[in-house]
C-alpha cells in the first residue's frame, strides 16, 4: 500500500494494519471465528435470555442473479401479493445476508405480508468476490441492487407492486447509492448508515484509513489488500454527506434515517446534523435503548434476536411506508 501525497507521517497502527493486510491470504482461517465474536451476543443480553427468540428458518426460495459478470446469492422471501416488496441489504461482514439482524428482519417483514428479497453484495457471504483491483467500478455495490431489481422484473411482475429499499450500516451506504442509479425505488430507509466518512477515511488528514481499509478487506475476505486509490470512489457513493443536496431539496425521494441510542455520541450528533437539513418527505428515528445491531447477535453459531426491539423497529418502518403513500394521495 502506497503512502498518498499530502498525508502525514505513517504511524505504528497504520504500518501494522498494511502489514496485515498483505498477509491475510495466511491469516484468513482466523477471521470467521473472529467475526462470530464481533457479532456475539452482549452479555448484558444474556441476563435476559427470556427476551431473546432464535432465528429459525422461514419460507424462502434461494436466487442467483448476475452484477457485472459477480454471481450474486441471495433468498427471496415471498409475501402477499398485493404488499410492496422489500431489498433489505446488510451490513460489511463475511455473513452479509445471514447476519442475524437480517434475518430477523427479514422474517418480521414478511410475517407482515411483505416480500423481501435479500442477497449478498459482491465481495459478501456466498456471492462472487470483485477480481479487478484496476477499477473503483468493480465495487459498484450500488449496481448489485439495479441487477436485484432486474432479476425481481424476471421472478415478479412489478408493474403494480411497490418497490423499498431497507439498508443497514454499510448496506445504507449501499441504498443511497441504488436510488441515485434506479428510479424503481420508491422509498428508501438507512439504519446507521456508515458516518464521518470524510473525517475517519476520505480526507487527506483522515485518521482512520489504514484501519479501514484493512476491516473492509478481510469483510469480503480479499487476498489483495485494498489501497485507497482504488476504494476511496467507491466509498465516496456510499457517503451520506454525498447526498445531503439531493435530500435538501424539494421533490426527493422518501428516505427515513435511523440510527440507535448506544450508538457513539459522535456518529449520533453528525447524523441528527444531517436530518437537520432534510426536507419532507425525509423523517429521523432514534431506536431507544439499544445499539446499532438491535440487541441481536450470535450465542455460539446460533442467531438470536431480541424479538420486542426488532417488531418494534419494523412496525415503526410499516407505519412510515404507510404514512408517506397517504401524504402523497
Amino acid at each position: 500500500m502506497t503512502v498518498e501525497a499530502g498525508t502525514q507521517p505513517r504511524k505504528l497502527s497504520d504500518r501494522i494494519y498494511d502489514f496485515l493486510s498483505r498477509q491475510y491470504a495466511l491469516l484468513k482461517w482466523i477471521h470467521p471465528l473472529l467475526s462470530y465474536k464481533r457479532h456475539h451476543l452482549k452479555l448484558s443480553k444474556l441476563g435476559q435470555l427470556q427476551k431473546l427468540q432464535r432465528v429459525n428458518n422461514f419460507p424462502s426460495e434461494r436466487v442467483t442473479f448476475v452484477a457485472d459478470n459477480l454471481k450474486l446469492i441471495g433468498d427471496l422471501h415471498r409475501g402477499n401479493d398485493e404488499f410492496p416488496i422489500i431489498i433489505l441489504l446488510h451490513g460489511s461482514s463475511i455473513f452479509g445476508r445471514k447476519i442475524p439482524l437480517i434475518r430477523a428482519l427479514a422474517k418480521e417483514f414478511q410475517a407482515l405480508g411483505y416480500t423481501v428479497l435479500t442477497f449478498d453484495l459482491r465481495g459478501h457471504g456466498e456471492s462472487d468476490k470483485p477480481q479487478d483491483y484496476t477499477s473503483p467500478s468493480s465495487f459498484d455495490f450500488g449496481r448489485d441492487v439495479v441487477a436485484a431489481i432486474d432479476d425481481l422484473e424476471r421472478r415478479i411482475n412489478l408493474k403494480n407492486r411497490r418497490l423499498y429499499v431497507v439498508g443497514h450500516s454499510f448496506g445504507g451506504g449501499t441504498a443511497l447509492a441504488a436510488q441515485a442509479q434506479d428510479k424503481r425505488i420508491e422509498k428508501v430507509v438507512v439504519f446507521g448508515p456508515p458516518r464521518r466518512l470524510s473525517e475517519r477515511f476520505l480526507n487527506p488528514t483522515a485518521r482512520e484509513k489504514a484501519k479501514l481499509l484493512f476491516r473492509w478487506q478481510l469483510d469480503m475476505q480479499l487476498n489483495q489488500p485494498l489501497t485507497f486509490t482504488l476504494w476511496k470512489p467507491a466509498i465516496e457513493s456510499l457517503n451520506i454527506e454525498n447526498y445531503a443536496e439531493q435530500f435538501s431539496q424539494p421533490g426527493h425521494i422518501p428516505l427515513f434515517i435511523i440510527d440507535a441510542e448506544k450508538e457513539p455520541p459522535e456518529d449520533l450528533a453528525f447524523l441528527r446534523s444531517f436530518c437537520q437539513q432534510m426536507t419532507p418527505p425525509g423523517e429521523y428515528w432514534t431506536v431507544p435503548e439499544t445499539d446499532h445491531y438491535l440487541d441481536s447477535g450470535f450465542l455460539g453459531i446460533i442467531p438470536y434476536y431480541d424479538r420486542q426491539i426488532t417488531t418494534t423497529f419494523v412496525n415503526r418502518i410499516d407505519r412510515w411506508f404507510k404514512e408517506v403513500d397517504t401524504r402523497s394521495d
